[in-house]
């Protein structure tokens, strides 16, 4: 049993990218397999640009994250995580400009390929620290979040900026948790404003009324939650946090779906379901942000009730995961696949399956860190689409 939980958990927070801006290795930051010092490689194509200094001391003048405590006193940092007043453990947020205007780039070569008639946008996920971070750690962990998510947004040319910080940061105060407090991972209600932001941009429908949806997730026969301790426990066993654990909840879709799980390559049919959330038994909590679509072991298409023509390629990394169930009653079809896996080539798989819609969702450590460069590996699989270097110009 405890080998299937160290196993377990070892997937789990495989999750979106290196933290090279900070100073220790946490769950978030320890995921990155390219590039293990996290700085910009540039091919003789992407020289760097003019970017800002990452130096925490250096002001850019840009926007200000706005996450601070509400009081203070039991605010500490423990094994590189930041711990506040209300009980949630925060993880610090680092990477590097260069990297992030490299993703850009990348990204705006998928325009070139593509042509004019899909639409292709961009959704940074922000980590918990541009929302929770105490002020007095904000200079030296917060690692100017909000501006080099902003960096990245500029870089962009003819991909559609998805900036859901604003929407997200109205209800971080909510009764119902937009992040986890001992997860690294945002919650499925965090993820539910960002895809209400997404359609909108995206022009397509949206089911915001929650009560249609069912509401479930873990919770004893008396409709109390279980406690969920999740990555951030495990990496630093604080009792406060075991003291006040977070609740598991997602929503179902209240219409009908069918979810295909394929091999990463899409040869093969593994198995279909009903639903996107997957059983993880009760007795491994530390992984139950799996249930959101079996975490990242498998290539996805998922099919909805919704018939309006609009096919959705969505490349992602594990915070996608609970993002894709919230975009059910907005794409006819849905393909959801994680950067890091994918084996066939981005632009032909775009093409082939007739996409309308091309959405990069990834958290703020993948474009900073040096996960940005799977967008450019998976576009330029099997050695096609090389860039010109006169095409930056």
């Amino acid at each position: 049993m405890l080998l299937l939980i160290a196993l377990t958990l070892s997937a789990i927070l495989a999750a979106c990218g290196n933290n090279p801006g900070g100073t220790t290795s946490t769950p978030g930051a320890s995921a990155g397999e390219s590039q293990p010092d996290g700085t910009a490689s540039t091919d003789g194509s992407s020289p760097i640009i003019g970017a800002p200094s990452d130096d925490p001391n250096v002001s850019d003048g840009g926007t200000t994250d706005t996450s601070s405590s509400t009081g203070g006193g039991n605010e500490y940092e423990f094994k590189g995580i930041i711990f506040t007043e209300d009980y949630r453990a925060v993880e610090p947020f680092g990477g590097f400009y260069e990297n992030g205007q490299l993703f850009a780039r990348y990204l705006n070569r998928y325009r070139h390929f593509l042509g004019d008639d899909i639409n292709i946008y961009n959704m940074i996920i922000p980590t918990a620290a541009a929302y929770y971070m105490p002020e007095k750690y904000e200079d030296q962990y917060g690692g100017k979040q909000l501006d080099k998510i902003d960096y990245v947004y500029e870089w962009l040319d003819g991909v559609t900026p998805v900036d859901i910080y604003d929407i997200t940061a109205e209800h971080k105060n909510d009764e119902e948790e937009i992040y986890f407090r001992t997860e690294h991972h945002w919650t499925q209600y965090g993820a539910y404003w960002a895809a209400k932001k997404f359609a909108e941009i995206a022009n397509v429908p949206f089911e915001d009324d929650l009560s249609k949806y069912t509401y479930s997730g873990k919770f004893y026969e008396d409709g109390t939650p279980m406690p969920f301790l999740g990555s951030l426990y495990s990496a630093t066993q604080q009792q406060i946090l075991k003291e006040h654990p977070d609740k598991f909840f997602y929503y179902e879709y209240p219409g009908e779906y069918t979810m295909e799980l394929y091999s990463y390559d899409y040869s093969e049919l593994i198995r279909t379901k009903d639903s996107c959330y997957m059983y993880v038994s009760d007795d491994l909590p530390s992984a139950w942000y799996m249930i959101f679509m079996d975490g990242d072991n498998y290539s996805i298409k998922i099919n909805s009730d919704v018939k309006n023509g609009r096919t959705c390629v969505v490349f992602k990394d594990s915070f996608g995961n609970a993002l894709v169930p919230m975009l059910l009653s907005s794409f006819e079809t849905i393909y959801a696949i994680d950067i890091r896996k994918f084996p066939l080539n981005a632009i032909d798989f775009i093409q082939e399956v007739g996409a309308t819609d091309v959405l990069f969702a990834v958290c703020a450590f993948t474009p900073m860190g040096s996960n940005y460069q799977y967008v450019e590996t998976i576009r330029t699989a099997g050695g096609k689409y090389a860039w010109d270097s006169s095409w930056d110009q």
